[in-house]
């Protein structure tokens, strides 16, 4: 990741701007999915706790012209992040699901609006295995929900690759199929209910 600050004639520095290359590996270079691909770049962290939020870097492919979603093309977002592992029955299963939190130059929350969804800056990476070998019950139900005009968190399926360690992305950091979602928060576009305070007691 490469960050730089832009001064001004009177030397006022500027937001910093970032950009983040992800280096390939042979067998990533040929990699295509039907699906969008979500990169996570732990930024040679190690393996991604459970508490607190790690930087990391995310980038988000998706299908191009052809239909194939593809790593050699441009990402159609990539953001700075903080994330953690999420659950705590599930902390030790082989896959893990993921709480993210896209972030500015600054550190600080920033809103997204991934696959089409509407802008937030927290998001999970649902992790489907053994409660869900279709990969589609919790999905499906959030669908149906939304169709009926009841809210349920909006989802996407993807595919993920997480590099921990460093080096190129390859095919060793595939982690499989996952549902990319709303995190459940007070929001217009989420759960649109009016803070409540200490006086409001009736």
């Amino acid at each position: 990741m490469l960050t730089a600050r832009c001064f001004d004639s009177k030397g006022n520095a500027g937001p910093p701007v970032s950009h983040t290359y992800i280096q390939l590996a042979s067998n990533a270079r040929k990699f295509s999915s039907n699906l969008p691909v979500v990169v996570i770049e732990n930024l040679r962290g190690g393996g991604i706790p459970a508490d607190p939020h790690r930087d990391a870097y995310m980038a988000i492919y998706e299908p191009g012209e052809d239909g194939r979603t593809k790593l050699t093309n441009e990402p159609a977002l990539d953001t700075r992040i903080g994330i953690k592992i999420r659950g705590s029955s599930s902390l030790n299963r082989a896959k893990k699901a993921f709480a993210v939190e896209a972030r500015d130059g600054y550190g600080e929350d920033k809103d997204i609006a991934p696959l089409g969804l509407p802008e937030d800056s927290d998001w999970i990476l649902y992790a489907p295995y053994n409660f869900d070998r279709a990969l589609i019950r919790n999905a499906l139900v959030y669908e149906l929900s939304n169709h009926v005009g009841r809210y349920a968190v909006r989802s996407r399926f993807c595919e993920v690759f997480v590099n921990t360690y460093g080096g190129s992305l390859n095919y060793s950091d595939y982690v499989g199929v996952y549902v990319f979602m709303e995190k459940i928060s007070r929001n217009k576009d989420r759960v649109n209910v009016t803070r409540i305070s200490a006086d409001d007691n009736t």
